[in-house]
Parts: C-alpha cells; structure tokens; sequence
C-alpha cells in the first residue's frame, strides 16, 4: 500500500538508492499499489526504500486545496521527503501524468538527491519555457467535447486561490481508467 504523506526517508544503509513514486492528478499515492509491492518484493530493504507520497490535498494529505496556493505546496511532501534524506542517499524519482511536474520540480531543487527522473505518460517541462507551459499546449490541444463533464471552478471570488480540478465519470470511464475493468486487474 502506498505510503501516507511520510516526509522522511531512512534505509540505515549509507548509499541507498530509494524509488520515489509520484502520482498525477486527482489521484494520490494509493495509485502505485500494485507497482509498490512488486518493487518491495524484489529490492532488500537495504537497497532503499518504495515511497509513494501523498502530494498536497491529495490521498490521505489532510491540507486543503485552499491551503496549497503554489505548485511548490502542492509538490512539497515530494521536496521534503528529498531533503531528509541522508547524505549519499538518492532516490529514482518517477512521475506519472502531472507528476512529471512534480519530478522535474525535485530534480532542479537536489540535482544530488535525485539519480534518475523517469517521466512516465507524464509533463515534462522543457529547459526554455516555464513549467507551466506544458499544460497550456496540453490545453489547447484537449477536445473539447472530452472534457466535457470535468470540472475546474475558482475556489474564490477573488480568484486569489488556485482554480480546483476534479475529473468527471464519464472521463474517468473513458480516459482515465479502462472501461469494464475488473477491480484489481
């Protein structure tokens, strides 16, 4: 099972290599599961660890959207469990789908913590744009009629807080999750 938002990472072995498992949006570290396990059954503990941290509002995170007003927030159960870790110990950083983000986030901040950054089905921003700027092409290349029943409402009047996002039913059936898939498969 993955991890709850956990920020510190210990093996007790100098050296260790952790996997980091970062999920995408509407989602939390509940989604690697099956991909947790099967890594914890094949590395000895003394290898590193298998996280899957909750990211901000996500999973068993007990933030509220409100409360996570940059994506620095959002990404910052992924950045502190980086920091804590020992000296000579790194962690492979995955990300799936706007985890990517979040990866290419860790990797700027401790180039010496991370070993590798793996972008799977993920944003991965380029080296001349903002990071944002893989959403908006993102964006602009959706089919509108997709979308259709996802919503992206202001959390305010203000539009001081960051606009939420949840996906729908029907986009979830369709794009998210295989349609007719049994639980567990």
């Amino acid at each position: 099972m993955a991890e709850p938002a956990a920020t510190t990472v210990r093996s007790g072995c100098t050296g260790a290599t952790h996997i980091f498992l970062v999920h995408g949006v509407c989602h939390g570290g509940w989604c690697w599961y099956k991909v947790a396990a099967r890594l914890r059954r094949l590395r000895p503990l003394a290898a590193g660890r298998v996280v899957a941290p909750d990211l901000a509002a996500s999973g068993v995170d007990d933030r509220r959207l409100r409360e996570v007003l940059t994506f620095r927030d959002y990404s910052a159960p992924l950045l502190d469990a980086l920091r804590s870790l020992p000296d000579r110990e790194r962690a492979v950083v995955v990300g799936h789908s706007l985890g990517g983000l979040s990866v290419a986030l860790a990797a700027e901040e401790f180039p010496d913590k991370v070993a590798a950054a793996v972008f799977l089905c993920a944003f991965m921003p380029d080296c001349t744009s903002p990071p944002g700027h893989v959403l908006l092409q993102h964006a602009k290349g959706a089919n509108p009629e997709s979308q259709n029943d996802n919503e992206m409402k202001p959390q305010d009047g203000e539009a001081k807080l960051p606009a939420s996002f949840m996906f729908g039913p029907h986009f979830t059936e369709q794009n998210v999750y295989q349609p007719g898939a049994e639980p567990g498969s």
